[in-house]
């Protein structure tokens, strides 16, 4: 899992920053959206001019999405590479297969060296 976290960082901050003309906020709804529109969101377009636009639902596939579409391209997926980072696009479900086989395999390993959790 710690090489998940560090491969996504790592694809964060390799990732360069566009501006645009809005800011999109992936949210809940209901009250917690309007408590981040009435404090965050408001001073944010008062900062910046910048105005906030708020999508709710979706944020796993959109996510999936537009990193899929990040790592299809050629030259990031080389920078990711020469950063040592293995690229595995595909789908949530795709991601789960890969998460539940290295976790059977990684468990066989524990349970033969005879590891503890301290």
């Amino acid at each position: 899992m710690r090489r998940f976290w560090l491969a996504l960082f790592t694809l964060l901050l390799s990732v360069p920053a566009h501006a645009q003309d809005k800011l999109v906020v992936s949210i809940w709804g209901g009250s917690w959206r309007d408590l981040i529109a009435e404090t965050v969101a408001k001073k944010f377009t008062a900062e910046t001019g910048v105005p906030v636009d708020f999508v709710t639902g979706g944020t796993i596939d959109r996510l999936n999405k537009e990193i899929n579409a990040i790592l299809a391209d050629r030259d990031m997926r080389a920078r990711l590479a020469d950063l040592g980072t293995i690229v595995l696009a595909g789908s949530a479900a795709d991601f789960d297969k890969f998460l539940a086989g290295e976790t059977e395999k990684w468990a066989k390993v524990v349970k033969l060296s005879g590891a503890k959790a301290d």
